[in-house]
């Protein structure tokens, strides 16, 4: 590499990491140097608890998701859609409404107990 070239991001990351372990690492002073070494353990430490608080909180959110879809694959969908219209007519479907069971319209109005949409 020649002496007018740039560096890299890579390589300027890497020597800035390289020198800030060598002084948290490297001291003459026996006591300094444990100094150093707790307190790079303790920002290292902060560090992984709010990276694991996130990875929890995404593993979580996964479990999840993967459960409803577990539970939407374990739905029956053929019962609940069916062709035929006999559920309307059947008296375990309450219809409320001022003449007890049939179908209104949007204002409120009897309109009988045979379906409106029902063109027969």
């Amino acid at each position: 590499m020649t002496a007018a070239a740039k560096h890299s991001i890579a390589f300027r990351l890497g020597r800035a990491l390289g020198s800030m372990a060598r002084f948290c690492l490297q001291d003459r002073n026996n006591h300094v140097r444990w100094i150093k070494r707790g307190v790079a353990f303790t920002v290292a430490l902060l560090i992984l608890v709010n990276s694991f608080s996130w990875i929890l909180s995404t593993i979580l959110t996964l479990v999840c998701l993967l459960l409803g879809l577990v539970v939407l694959s374990k739905v029956d969908i053929s019962q609940t859609h069916s062709s035929s219209k006999s559920w309307l007519h059947s008296p375990g479907v309450p219809r409320n409404g001022p003449c007890g069971y049939g179908f209104y319209d949007m204002y409120g109005n009897f309109k009988g107990l045979s379906d409106p949409d029902d063109d027969e």
